[in-house]
């Protein structure tokens, strides 16, 4: 099974974003596209101490916890949520793979929208977070850009925030609307 607290912080973050869906009518959702590198780090890093504790004996459990799409399992459970999900975990880009997929997707039209959520793992403290957004095409004829994601969730650590690809995008694009708003148009905007 997936960390439990990493499974909340997943459902917290994407359940923000959905609350109104069409999925829950039972039709399949968005694509989630979630970016797990440090969750993977996490997770392996755990598994090679329990093949190296002598005392205890490995479970499947132990090899299941390094699944990342169990992530959104309590995101599914809670919510009835149905639709393709892909991981990504990319140590050099992070988070910006994840959304380089998301944008694509919703970019070539072969998704109205999607979801792209960013796990977050502070290596010190041991604590999770997730960043979640929703990406959308402009409306016709307008270059408004909505922020590309909340403030950083209470308790984040400066340093931990700073690696969010998420909180990236958010800065650049409100960097691209001060200096030149005629790039807005290009790209969809991050809900």
């Amino acid at each position: 099974m997936a960390d439990p607290d990493a499974m909340e912080a997943v459902h917290r973050a994407l359940a923000e974003h959905t609350e109104a869906d069409e999925y829950r009518s039972g039709r399949p959702g968005p694509p989630v596209v979630l970016e797990v590198f440090a969750y993977c780090r996490f997770a392996a890093r755990q598994f090679v101490e329990r093949c190296d504790d002598a005392v205890r004996r490995l479970r499947p459990a132990d090899s299941v916890a390094l699944e990342p799409v169990a992530l959104l399992q309590q995101f599914t459970v809670r919510t009835g949520w149905t639709g393709p999900c892909y991981a990504t975990s990319a140590p050099a880009a992070g988070g910006a793979t994840a959304l380089g997929l998301g944008l694509g997707l919703v970019e070539s039209g072969r998704v109205a929208s999607a979801y792209v959520c960013e796990v977050l793992r502070d290596d010190e403290t041991g604590a999770f977070w997730a960043l979640a957004t929703r990406l959308r095409p402009h409306p016709a004829g307008t270059d408004e850009l909505v922020d590309a994601s909340p403030e950083a969730p209470a308790g984040v650590p400066p340093d931990v925030w700073a690696r969010s690809a998420l909180a990236g995008a958010r800065r650049e694009q409100r960097s691209a609307r001060a200096d030149r708003p005629e790039r807005l148009s290009a790209a969809p905007p991050l809900r």
